[in-house]
């Protein structure tokens, strides 16, 4: 359902060319793929929203996924390995632009 302008919400996409699932994973479709208004979408994890004209603009991951060399990882599954070396109590990762917009991960204890 579409949002009202400058509300926040899921993006999904959907079509002709949207995919059966994952293959081999039935628990990952189910809980990508929904059917909504008589259409099957996408969850794409993704949040926008629109603007006045009918102007579509991408505010992020809905989750703290990131994408980084072509490789996707979760931030939370970093902090979760560094807090459990010990001696550390608590531990945060981030993505931080660098040198000539090469985007860098990083993780402080």
């Amino acid at each position: 359902r579409d949002c009202p302008d400058w509300v926040p919400g899921e993006l999904v996409i959907g079509g002709r060319g949207l995919a059966r699932g994952y293959r081999g994973d039935p628990a990952r479709t189910a809980a990508a793929f929904v059917e909504l208004d008589g259409g099957r979408w996408y969850r794409t994890g993704d949040t926008g929203r629109y603007r006045p004209g009918g102007i579509l603009e991408f505010l992020g991951r809905a989750d703290r996924q990131v994408k980084l060399g072509g490789h996707r990882m979760e931030l939370g599954e970093i902090e979760a390995a560094h807090a459990a070396a010990p001696g550390v109590r608590r531990a945060i990762a981030l993505v931080v632009d660098g040198p000539a917009g090469r985007r860098r991960l990083h993780a402080a204890v």
